[in-house]
């Protein structure tokens, strides 16, 4: 049974300011709009295609230079997982590599999604 909101508390966990209590390695950098990232992902999903073949789960990639951070290595990319065939989001986290190619680049507005302050820095 999908429960939404316990996917998006899953998603939240990984912010910059509860990562570290919830026991997360990946985390979205501290000035993320976390709530912006969910509703742009929600967006882009629509044209989107999955990456994975013979999975039990779908998954989707998208391209954000510096969103996060794995352990001590900056992330590039958003992995976002659905329950196959649906748009229901299990999770969306940082990321840093990928072995699928042409992986688009996320369709949001970058100063809201990475904070005034921030600006896209190149990969």
């Amino acid at each position: 049974d999908y429960d939404e909101e316990l996917a998006l508390a899953h998603i939240r966990s990984h912010s910059f300011y509860k990562a570290e209590d919830s026991g997360m390695k990946s985390y979205f950098n501290e000035n993320v709009d976390v709530e912006y990232l969910i509703e742009v992902i929600r967006e882009n999903l629509k044209t989107s295609k999955k990456v994975n073949k013979n999975e039990n789960l779908e998954v989707h990639y998208f391209l954000v230079p510096n969103i996060g951070t794995y352990k001590d290595t900056k992330c590039n990319y958003i992995k976002v997982i659905l329950v196959p065939g649906t748009s229901n989001i299990i999770s969306a986290y940082p990321a840093s590599y990928t072995e699928a190619s042409n992986i688009p680049i996320l369709n949001c507005d970058y100063d809201r999604l990475l904070g005034k302050n921030q600006k896209v820095k190149s990969l």
